[in-house]
Parts: structure tokens; C-alpha cells; sequence
């Protein structure tokens, strides 16, 4: 972990070195496929530091899917997502740039089920490879279109609190959870 600190200080130190700015910003999200087998719409915020070439985000994002990994489909899915991205990228034209960044994620999931099955509600560290397009609206206005592909594994328990599930009063999910997420948003680079 403290490895870990230890380079995310750096690029920051970096970052704000080499002639950039700090962004702060909110996004819209959508996700469909991977594990997410129905679409749903997210929203969240951004703060970072961007410099020529590379830049870090510190982001959070909040997403409701209606079918989770579970054994009931009754189940409502909540996943709160704060990521911490290292980016790299370059300019197309003079107010288009590309980049592509990794990080890692702090997701925290809820459940709510409508059925007698409690669940075990869970923290997991995750990771995440993006790339994206960011075009200057104006000299501080910055519009960008993302897609993050994440990976967490994905482990709960559930407890049969009545007669669900036939003769089972435990499960047992441990399983990866990916799912691509496509972010659109705004920044105000200062």
C-alpha cells in the first residue's frame, strides 16, 4: 500500500509539474453487456490533474442495475465506484486530445432485494483500462466521451431469511464482475 501511495504522489507531483492544470467536472454514464445484463445509467464526479502528457482522475461514479449476479431476479443492484486513473495521451488537432489510462477502484455494493433473502453487502477493490476523446469547448470548458472496461471480484453471502429457495439457507457468490461503462461529461480546467 504504501508502494502503492508512494506512486500515486508522485505522478501527482509530476502531473502538476509539467506546465498542467486541474480539472474538476461531472459525467453521465451508461453500461450494457459484461455481467450487466440489463442497461443502466449512472452519474458521478471528477477531479484531477492533467498535464501535456500525462494527467491522474480521481473519479466517483454511482450505477443501478436491475440484475446482478444473484440467484433471484427480484434483486435491485447498487454500485458506487471511486477510481483512481493515471492517464496518458496527446493532442489530434489543437483542441482535440486522445488518451488511455489504468487505475484501480474502491466498489462498494448494496442490494435491496424484493424477496425474504438477505444479502451480505460487500467492498472489493477492483481495476480498470479506459481510453477516450476530450474536445475545448471554450479556454476553460472541456467536453469528453470515455469507455472504462472494469474487473472486481465479486464475492457475497446471502442468507435464506424464509422459504425461497427450497431446503438452502446459505449461498455463496465469488465470482469476477466485469462490465464496460461508457462516461460523457464535462470539465472546467483551470
Amino acid at each position: 500500500m504504501k508502494k502503492l501511495l508512494t506512486v500515486v504522489v508522485c505522478m501527482f507531483t509530476a502531473c502538476v509539474c509539467s506546465a498542467g492544470g486541474l480539472l474538476i467536472g461531472a459525467h453521465g454514464a451508461y453500461t450494457s453487456g459484461g455481467d450487466v445484463e440489463n442497461e443502466s445509467f449512472g452519474y458521478g464526479l471528477q477531479i484531477g490533474v492533467v498535464g501535456d502528457h500525462f494527467g491522474l482522475e480521481l473519479s466517483g461514479t454511482l450505477i443501478e442495475d436491475d440484475s446482478p449476479p444473484s440467484p433471484t431476479d427480484e434483486t435491485e443492484f447498487e454500485l458506487g465506484t471511486i477510481a483512481l486513473t493515471l492517464l496518458f495521451g496527446g493532442n489530434i488537432t489543437d483542441d482535440m486530445r486522445a488518451y488511455v489510462g489504468a487505475g484501480v477502484n474502491y466498489n462498494r455494493f448494496t442490494f435491496d432485494s424484493g424477496a425474504e433473502l438477505d444479502y451480505d453487502d460487500d467492498d472489493q477493490v477492483g481495476f480498470h483500462a479506459c481510453a477516450g476523446i476530450s474536445i475545448d469547448l471554450a479556454d476553460v470548458l472541456q467536453l469528453f466521451v470515455e469507455y472504462r472496461h472494469t474487473v472486481v471480484q465479486y464475492d457475497t453471502e446471502a442468507f435464506d431469511s424464509g422459504d425461497l429457495v427450497q431446503g438452502l439457507d446459505y449461498i455463496k457468490l465469488d465470482e469476477d464482475y466485469a462490465f464496460g461503462m461508457v462516461r460523457a461529461g464535462l470539465n472546467i480546467v483551470l
